[in-house]
């Protein structure tokens, strides 16, 4: 249903746009977006948190309105408490974090609801991620929410993933030493993600190390396969590093 009347606010240089019923009309959007000044952009995520049917401003004005905390939604209200009635202590604030917050997405509410019955997912309970924002939002609230870790195992969600999802996954959860049981594995830096060598090895004559190959984790994070035999947990220059006879990476600071 098109909604025939809407309110608009502008507030710390951000506007929200509501409606009481129905959803605005294209016409009505594509008038408002072309109002807005050069430098807007949309926050979805704001825009679910607030309740609101469209939400849009410069970036620093957006990040300024959302450290606020804006008060969420009578819909996400609604979910915490169904929530509560299931879970407490710890495990319930990992919950509400993920619904109030900013971080959310179809494929990571399918995810919850799943795994905690929480009916957050709406009218996709069936979502998979089909993109590497899709994924690393999963991904997060899989590290970041124990209930999620503890029921993914048995969540039919996962076994309806696209086998390249899934395969990342793993490899992803192989990387942090863990499986899809939140049991410890195994993390030789030879599993998982492949590493892609180099046609010439580099020497990183700052730290005395001879660079073979590199690798991204969906994450963001780079790491490095240098020759020889490194200690536990090595990390230079915001990338760990691995040796090529040994299981573990050492850490040490980057010289200026």
């Amino acid at each position: 249903m098109i909604s025939k009347t809407h309110s608009v606010q502008v507030i710390r240089g951000v506007t929200i746009v509501t409606v009481e019923s129905g959803a605005l009309s294209m016409t009505t959007m594509t008038k408002l977006l072309r109002n807005a000044q050069a430098d807007a952009v949309l926050d979805l995520a704001l825009q679910q948190r607030i309740g609101a049917e469209l939400v849009f401003g410069a970036k620093a004005a957006l990040a300024a309105y959302r450290a606020t905390n804006p008060p969420v939604c009578e819909a996400i209200q609604h979910l915490v408490a169904e929530a509560t009635l299931r879970f407490s202590g710890p495990a319930m604030e990992e919950i509400r974090a993920y619904l109030e917050g900013y971080d959310r997405g179809a494929s990571a509410d399918a995810l919850l609801q799943a795994t905690s019955g929480v009916q957050c997912a709406g009218r996709h309970p069936s979502a998979t991620p089909s993109d590497s924002s899709d994924f690393g939002r999963c991904l997060r609230l899989y590290l970041a929410c124990s209930v999620v870790r503890e029921n993914f195992g048995a969540a039919e969600v996962f076994q309806q993933w696209d086998s390249a999802m899934k395969k990342l996954w793993h490899a992803t959860l192989a990387e942090a030493g863990r499986d899809t049981n939140n049991s410890i594995v195994s993390a030789r830096p030879g599993t998982g993600i492949p590493w892609e060598r180099f046609a010439e090895p580099y020497e990183w004559s700052k730290f005395g190390l001879t660079v073979v190959a590199d690798r991204h984790l969906p994450n963001g994070r780079r790491q490095h396969l240098v020759t020889g035999r490194v200690h536990p947990t090595l990390a230079l220059c915001d990338a760990d590093i691995f040796g090529e006879d040994d299981e573990a990476p050492i850490t040490k600071d980057c010289p200026n």
